[in-house]
């Protein structure tokens, strides 16, 4: 029987081919390595012919020069040596193995700068095999304790160099980039143990092959690229450990070629969950304003070796810059002088002396907060991470209040902001910030944005003490408030005016398209009724100012239906008694020659020609026309005087303040007048004297938190289906409404579709079961389940009449029954039970719960016999039932 040719199976196999091609991923190694098999048990020698030959040993001398006499004639075939050496590594010797690597690298090892696609296929092929020797005979290797090798590491990465370098690929992120930090670890880890080299791969080996392979061109373009974008999580990933090896003389040696400025990079520690939350969505359209602060978190350029840029401009500010690796210059932190561009305090026409009473002198940002001890950039930098944690929202309102350089002009800026943040509601910040940008900006603010924004952000306001002080108090909030209200009440009536249809709308029939003056109406309203409801700030109004802003309609559909009266009106003078009735109850008006209120319906209008010398104005202003609309200090009579036919926009004569004066805001009361000089002021005409006033009105309503929050839809629904629970408390209320905007709408519709059917037995139970696997999810990396609904189901369970425990045990099925008391453990804990803590559902406790149980489980499998005995149904008659603790 001749013996097998070891060499041509090896070259029939086709791993010739996927060698030449580069393809290794699909080399068939076990089938490689198996063709040596078989020919190690054939190939041994016997005594006589008719004898079965004996198997060669394998890792043995013989073994060695047996398949070290069929490579030894390969010196020129390349490919054929590798998988020749692939297919027998595995049954070698440690020093025949060692032998026929090291002339594997002396093949591999070609130098010529002319041959570099030659050269770049050799020395691919040598570290392949390389790295499946490090793999398949560790014994051969180890030579610490350690579990990876140093070596196996060096071959990782310089495979993936030239991967990267032959593919001309340049990935978005570091991720899968080579980690230059990686080879360094694999080659000097052997150092530490007093090893000169790597035994396979020497230093000079590995520095020509990172020249070849423009490792240190690519490394520089990639920190540059990231590092012009600010993304300094992923250049950290790229250069993370180069600190930890650049005291050794091997990787300094290897980093001075690849890595210029690696002392830099070697110095920079950030905080890594800064980066981290850097590089989440809220901040990402910002990245060219955050540039200051950003550049504070990245790498010391000024040479000190600090860090970070923050801890260098804290010990001494630098006066040059330095590029980062291919980017742009980094200008360095440099003391900026408060500048009082981005003030946010408005300026109105305000009295003196008001003004000098309301506003103080608030000190500038000092250098260093004494409460905190932290400097102006490190306070920037936590605001801007807190404010990345509530969402976009609160970073549009640190910027827009830090724009300047990132420096506050006063601690009051500061508070503002961290006011607004105590929120932790995204929506709640926006409005702030609308707010804030209509103070600021009054003469580019139209009127209707402007008191839509404040109607907003009055109930958030009115929420926190500290916003009280910052968004209200600072920027006198009590007088643009009423400033604003007159401002749309002026535009309201000169809507209603100019509208020949009064109020008529673009498109007759839709209920969702306003006209102009309804608009404004409904924007006159919605202020109206925050300000009324802002009891934290009508302290110094007077009372005719609260009794105007208490006749307004309260909610937004009247308003709609008095327009909709009014367009569907044809009746001329029913139409001018309803536009009377919207000027006096919205605009604070009223036509002239009327009495203190709306007249009639069935009164006439009277004609201005036959009313008598005018109105009265207030001290030191001219008596205005006949035919011109006059405006009442609203301290006399809150409302206008309008024209009893529409006129052309009329101009509007100044107005007084609805204001008392003060004295705890500074100023003084005037002095009486001496009781024998009458008062200088006339008594009004007649025939303008209002009649008896009605009785006081009911006090206003107390502001609602619940209904303040603007809802729509399913979670409008849901909202007043939690209010119509009885006994449910406002806080539990409010918490339910808050979460429910940020559910998942299929989690809303769900609530909505078993709380709309109405409190009973079978609502708590549905309600139980849906919540449970929400619940479960919490460890698996799920949506979390707010305590809130937990609560919910609580107070619902508690309001049903005593028995519920019973009454399921009755009604339910025995799979519904074992979900149903799985689940409230879950959910509840122990809180449910009578004994529980905070009280349970009067029945719940855990013997009555085993009890039913083990009758229920009883009852069922008695049932599924009697059916199977009477083969009545084919059905399987058993149901695993799992045990109730």
């Amino acid at each position: 029987m001749p013996r097998p040719n070891w060499l041509q199976q090896i070259r029939e196999s086709g791993a010739i081919n996927h060698i030449s091609q580069g393809r290794f991923d699909r080399l068939d190694l076990p089938a490689l390595q198996a063709i040596t098999n078989d020919y190690l048990l054939a190939a041994g020698p016997g005594s006589f012919p008719w004898r079965e030959r004996q198997p060669v040993a394998c890792r043995s001398a013989e073994c060695d020069a047996l398949l070290a006499g069929h490579m030894a004639g390969l010196e020129g075939e390349l490919y054929v040596s590798e998988a020749a050496l692939l297919a027998c590594l595995h049954v070698l010797t440690g020093v025949q193995l060692r032998a026929q690597l090291e002339a594997l690298h002396d093949i591999a090892a070609d130098r010529d700068p002319t041959a570099l696609t030659f050269f770049r296929l050799r020395f691919r092929l040598y570290l392949h095999c390389l790295e499946v020797a490090l793999d398949q005979r560790p014994d051969v290797f180890a030579r610490f304790s350690e579990t990876e090798s140093h070596e196996g590491v060096v071959v990782e990465q310089l495979l993936a160099v030239m991967d990267a370098s032959t593919s001309g690929s340049r990935p978005d992120s570091a991720d899968g980039f080579p980690l230059i930090w990686r080879l360094l670890w694999g080659m000097t880890r052997g150092g530490r143990r007093n090893v000169s080299q790597l035994e396979h791969l020497p230093d000079d080996t590995i520095a020509f092959a990172l020249q070849r392979f423009r490792l240190g061109n690519m490394l520089q373009e990639k920190l540059g690229q990231l590092s012009r974008a600010y993304r300094w999580r992923h250049v950290r990933e790229l250069v993370k450990g180069v600190g930890g090896v650049a005291h050794l003389p091997r990787a300094r040696a290897i980093l001075e070629k690849v890595l210029p400025k690696y002392a830099m990079w070697a110095a920079w520690e950030p905080d890594k969950e800064r980066l981290k939350r850097w590089g989440r969505p809220a901040a990402a359209p910002h990245l060219r304003l955050l540039e200051p602060l950003f550049l504070l978190e990245g790498p010391d350029t000024t040479g000190s070796q600090r860090r970070t840029l923050l801890q260098a401009s804290k010990s001494s500010p630098a006066e040059g810059c330095c590029e980062l690796d291919g980017s742009s210059p980094v200008v360095p932190v440099v003391p900026v002088v408060p500048s009082s561009s981005t003030s946010l305090e408005p300026s109105y026409p305000w009295s003196p002396q008001e003004a000098s009473n309301s506003w103080a002198s608030t000190p500038l940002t000092p250098p260093v907060d004494p409460m905190s001890g932290m400097s102006v950039e490190e306070r920037m930098l936590h605001y801007l991470d807190d404010a990345i944690n509530v969402g976009p929202e609160a970073v549009n309102l640190f910027i827009y209040l830090f724009a300047d350089l990132f420096r506050p002009e006063s601690m009051d800026v500061e508070h503002r902001f961290t006011s607004a943040l105590e929120l932790r509601d995204d929506l709640s910040c926006r409005v702030l910030l609308n707010h804030l940008k209509a103070t600021q900006n009054p003469a580019d603010t139209p009127v209707a944005a402007a008191a839509t924004s404040l109607a907003a952000a009055l109930p958030i306001i009115g929420t926190r003490l500290r916003l009280q002080e910052y968004y209200g108090a600072k920027l006198r909030l009590r007088f643009r408030a009423p400033e604003v209200l007159k401002a749309a009440q002026r535009e309201f009536c000169d809507l209603l005016l100019q509208d020949n249809t009064y109020g008529g709308r673009s498109v007759p029939g839709r209920d969702d398209d306003a006209g102009p003056a309804e608009a404004a109406g409904l924007a006159v309203q919605a202020l109206g009724r925050a300000m009324l409801c802002a009891a934290w700030l009508r302290e110094d109004w007077t009372g005719e100012f609260v009794d105007a802003l208490r006749r307004m309609p309260a909610t937004r559909e009247q308003v709609k239906a008095d327009f909709r009266q009014l367009e569907h009106c044809s009746d001329s003078g029913a139409r001018r008694q309803r536009v009377h009735d919207l000027a006096y109850r919205l605009g604070a008006s009223r036509l002239g020659g009327g009495g203190g209120g709306p007249p009639a319906a069935s009164a006439s209008m009277p004609d201005v020609s036959s009313m008598s010398s005018g109105i009265s104005s207030p001290p030191q202003m001219a008596s205005p026309p006949q035919t011109t609309i006059g405006l009442l200090a609203f301290n006399e009579v809150p409302f206008f005087v309008l024209p009893p036919s529409a006129l052309p926009r009329p101009v509007l004569p100044p107005m007084t303040l609805p204001f008392r004066p003060s004295p705890a805001a500074g100023g003084r009361r005037p002095p009486p007048p001496p009781p024998s000089q009458p008062s200088r002021r006339p008594p009004p005409p007649v025939a303008l004297r209002p009649p008896p006033s009605p009785p006081p009105p009911p006090p206003p309503p107390a502001e609602d938190v619940i209904m303040s929050e603007p809802l729509t839809g399913d979670r409008d629904r849901l909202r007043a289906l939690i209010r119509a629970i009885p006994g449910v408390p406002a806080s539990l209320t409010a918490a339910c409404t808050r979460q429910a905007r940020t559910e998942h709408d299929l989690v809303v519709r769900k609530l909505v579709d078993m709380l709309g059917t109405g409190l009973t037995d079978q609502v708590c139970v549905n309600l139980a079961n849906y919540l449970a696997p929400q619940q479960q999810r919490e460890g698996g990396g799920g949506v979390l389940l707010h305590e809130c609904w937990r609560d919910l189901l609580l107070h619902a369970m508690r309001q049903l009449p005593a028995g519920l425990l019973d009454r399921n045990y009755k009604g339910l099925l025995l799979d519904t029954w074992n979900r149903w008391l799985d689940a409230l453990p879950r959910l509840l804990g122990d809180r449910f039970l009578d004994d529980g803590a905070g009280g349970g559902v009067v029945g719940f406790t855990r013997e009555a719960m085993e009890r039913l149980s083990a009758k229920k489980t009883a009852l069922h499998r008695s049932r599924s016999m009697n059916t199977l005995a009477s083969g009545r149904t084919g059905r399987t008659s058993f149901v695993s039932v799992r045990s109730t603790p």
